[in-house]
């Protein structure tokens, strides 16, 4: 969550104990003072003064198992689960009804992928516990750690049931909502955030994120407007920023985001990548170039600046060219779907639709709900006289994705040019318009068509 102001006191206690690590006079700190400085350490992953730490209390107070439960909890973020086993054993044996004992042995359970095991010792803490959210919020972190976001969601869901203000429970709450894909949640909870901390740039920017990944890009600028306002530097929410103008199509205000993250963070081949794309976007294919190779001489093996060269030799009709890019792109990354259909649609260009469907075809095994790539390959099939092939591509296309109403007037199209009767093209055309309420829909696909008086009479006929 966003970082909160420094305890003063603690800071000066932490200062106290590092002065005695570089001196030969010793000073007292108390159990409490020891477990506070502890937890300093280890909420800052520094685990090695942590384990200082810990030596010095248990050499204090040998008896304590709160510094017991400390080690093994340590040793767990270590990664030493053998040890931290044997510590959390030697607590058990002193307190065996502690919860906080429990609770290890739950996080020991899930490092293990014994989840069954962790839910049980999670009750057990709870049955024992004088402060149950003490627990949820153990449990909350666990789950984290384990990324079972809908889990730790539910436990901050149970501390905000009592402590409906508690700042950091709905913080973390509105980060699982978004990790589960609950956009919405998400968004509702950061507004709630908001409204109590306004001035937090991480919570506008997450919140950006969220109405991003939601699709709803004006609204995640909106955010990250906020953000960038709150921190001027802060370059992650200028970069978002740039993405979702880019994808709204403010390409100018995108460069602008972009070009702010360069100052603050310096030369970043993906950062000139897109800026370039800004640039191509823009037709200003000189500029967009310059950034590309930019990219590419930070980073000669960047899929995306060769890829942006590659769109610009085609564009130029330098085929050639372009090929040479394209496969060059694939080759660097060829599990990007983009650059199939990319390739697909040189390949079609320069006669070679067959070829092309061979790319579209891995576009689409990449990316299923391609929509170009299918509507792309079956045409190929079509140009080339294979018209059950270019059927059954879109036959396919529909299993993939049946809400994609225009493959339905495809498909129509298509036997009302192959099937005299037009009986089939006619079912299919029913069909298209009664899902998507288009009687314009094959006039889109295929324009001669709407001086069809028989087509013309049909469509007419349907309620």
């Amino acid at each position: 969550m966003p970082e909160q102001p420094e305890d003063k006191e603690l800071l000066i206690l932490v200062e106290a104990f590092e002065k005695t690590l570089n001196s030969p006079d010793s000073a007292y700190f108390n159990e409490e003072q020891l477990e506070d400085i502890i937890e300093f350490y280890m909420s800052r992953n520094n685990l090695k003064r942590a384990d200082i730490a810990v030596t010095r209390a248990e050499e204090a107070f040998p008896f304590s198992t709160t510094f017991l439960i400390k080690k093994a909890s340590l040793r767990l973020m270590e990664g030493r689960f053998i040890l931290a086993k044997q510590q959390i054993e030697k607590a058990e044996s002193l307190e065996p009804l502690n919860p906080d004992v429990m609770l290890l042995k739950a996080e020991l359970a899930s490092q293990n992928d014994q989840y069954e095991d962790a839910e049980q010792w999670f009750e057990k803490a709870l049955q024992y516990a004088e402060d149950v959210n003490d627990i949820y919020f153990g449990m909350a972190v666990i789950y984290l750690n384990s990324m079972r976001f809908e889990k730790a969601a539910n436990a901050f869901e149970k501390i905000l049931e009592t402590e409906p203000e508690n700042i950091h429970a709905l913080y973390e709450l509105a980060l699982c909502y978004h990790e589960s894909g609950r956009y919405n949640d998400a968004i509702r909870v950061f507004n709630k955030y908001i409204d109590m901390e306004p001035y937090s740039s991480f919570a506008w920017y997450n919140l950006g994120s969220s109405y991003a990944s939601k699709g709803s890009p004006q609204k995640a600028i909106e955010a990250f407007d906020y953000a960038t306002i709150i921190d001027d530097g802060f370059s992650s929410a200028w970069y978002n920023k740039g993405n979702a103008q880019y994808e709204t199509g403010q390409y100018e205000l995108a460069i602008e985001s972009y070009k702010k993250v360069i100052i603050l963070e310096g030369d970043d081949a993906t950062t000139y990548c897109n800026l370039g794309n800004c640039y191509h976007a823009l037709n200003l294919f000189g500029l967009a170039m310059g950034y590309f190779k930019k990219a590419l001489k930070l980073n000669p093996k960047s899929s995306d600046g060769i890829f942006g060269l590659a769109l610009i030799a085609h564009e130029r009709q330098n085929y050639d060219e372009a090929e040479v890019l394209l496969q060059k792109a694939i080759k660097q990354d060829p599990h990007n779907s983009e650059y199939h259909g990319a390739y697909g649609d040189l390949l079609y260009e320069k006669g070679l639709p067959l070829e092309a469907v061979k790319e579209y075809r891995a576009a689409i095994e990449l990316d299923p709900d391609d929509v170009d790539a299918w509507t792309y390959m079956s045409n190929c099939y079509k140009e080339e006289g294979m018209l059950e092939e270019a059927c059954e591509t879109i036959m396919d296309a529909i299993k993939t994705i049946p809400d994609e109403y225009s493959f339905y007037f495809m498909l129509a199209a298509n036997y009302i040019e192959v099937d005299q009767t037009r009986a089939k093209g006619m079912e299919w055309l029913q069909r298209a318009i009664k899902k998507s309420k288009d009687k314009e829909g094959l006039y889109k696909i295929n324009p001669d068509l709407r001086d069809d008086e028989q087509i013309a009479a049909f469509i007419k006929g349907l309620k």
